[in-house]
């Protein structure tokens, strides 16, 4: 593995393990690069509070749950993507409630803070409502929209949540009473749960939850240059195909754990003929546009997709999620396998993240399927299993 300096006097060490196969990096300053000495064209950034490994598994963060491959590239303009946003939903962007100041409800109230999780990812009685700020134990917390409080326990681990207006605040004990009148960026609504390390942010209720990471939402400044993550797409006969994918964060902070990778907030695929021609339109395999119906997890998931869950978060440094999607064949149709030609075509793979960055991945398939070695060969290996793993 090679590791370069981003800046002047940038310290880092590297250790080569020889019983495990593996190089591990880690920068004591500023991010370095690391990069694979048998393929240079991988490279990833590795921040000061991330080891960068490589191994039989590829080149990876120590919080990622499979490495990049060289099947990714940045999509082009023949791919036509439009914003995962822009599909005319009420309130898919913009609808900002009255009242509501953009920020974060905690200080520095208009600087970025670290997500935890977003909204529609895997929970185990639904789809998260809403997004995970990381905080620390007891801090305060405010309030983005005047209004009358309501504080009220959630049931479980002696948990409480306190609601302003249109937005509930997660993981807080209590410090205004109910019906009394909170100022927005002023009135202490509650201090973080200690144990939690994390404040739920969320907009609305009754199953019509917002993203307030939508355009013209709610939290803002939301900023993310790192792009999606997609792996090796994994085809079955009947056309029904299946994905992992991760979105890396490039503000993180820390905590009692590592900033973790978030889930995608959107999924399509494309198929091509040999020549580059369409033969199907973008079909979306999830849309992260506002609220999914607890209905579609089984779905949109694969099985064994899992989310690392509290204990992890409460326990553990590196909490790895194992995000896999049904690409094809779950809201959209599989694969029209049985109406193609006999000859190559190519599985164009998209994913989308918070803030609007796009990756994309292409994948060669052969029809009828296992009429000729995939053409990827030995990359599928490189990713590692598609299996739950946390890290200690």
């Amino acid at each position: 593995m090679l590791d370069f300096a981003t800046r002047r006097g940038t310290t880092f060490a590297v250790d080569r393990d020889p019983s495990a196969s593996s190089t591990q990096a880690v920068t004591f300053g500023p991010e370095i690069v690391a990069a694979r000495a048998s393929d240079q064209a991988l490279r990833i950034n590795a921040r000061a509070t991330y080891t960068a490994i490589s191994n039989r598994r590829g080149l990876r963060l120590d919080i990622w749950p499979f490495a990049i491959t060289r099947l990714q590239r940045r999509p082009d303009r023949q791919d036509r993507l439009p914003p995962f946003w822009a599909d005319a939903r009420p309130c898919s962007v913009g609808c900002l409630p009255r009242g509501t100041i953009p920020g974060w409800p905690i200080t520095p109230f208009h600087r970025q803070h670290a997500i935890r999780a977003g909204i529609n990812e895997l929970r185990p009685a639904n789809f998260h409502v809403g997004v995970d700020i990381e905080a620390s134990n007891y801090q305060p917390v405010y309030a983005i929209q005047s209004g009358y409080a309501s504080p009220a326990a959630t049931g479980s681990y002696g948990d409480y949540k306190v609601t302003v207006g249109a937005f509930t605040y997660w993981h807080i004990v209590p410090t205004v009473r109910s019906g009394q009148y909170v100022t927005a960026y002023k009135t202490e609504i509650g201090a973080v749960e200690h144990g939690f390390g994390h404040l739920a942010f969320q907009e609305g209720g009754d199953n019509s939850y917002l993203n307030p990471l939508r355009p013209g939402g709610d939290l803002r400044p939301y900023t993310d240059t790192e792009p999606p993550i997609i792996g090796v797409p994994r085809v079955f006969g009947d056309g029904h195909v299946i994905v992992g994918a991760f979105d890396p964060q490039s503000f993180i902070q820390k905590e009692s754990y590592e900033t973790p990778v978030l889930a995608p907030a959107a999924l399509a695929w494309r198929l091509y003929t040999a020549s580059g021609r369409p033969v199907t339109g973008l079909e979306w395999a999830m849309r992260g546009t506002g609220y999914l119906s607890p209905a579609l997890k089984p779905v949109i998931f694969a099985p064994g997709a899992a989310n690392p869950g509290f204990a992890c978060f409460y326990t553990r440094l590196r909490c790895i999620p194992n995000w896999i999607y049904n690409l094809a064949g779950g809201l959209t149709e599989p694969l029209p396998l049985a109406g193609l030609r006999r000859g190559r075509y190519r599985l164009s793979v998209y994913a989308w993240d918070w803030a609007g960055n796009k990756s994309a991945l292409d994948d060669w398939i052969h029809v009828p399927l296992g009429s000729t070695a995939s053409a990827h060969g030995a990359l599928a290996a490189e990713q590692g299993p598609l299996n739950a793993r946390f890290d200690p």
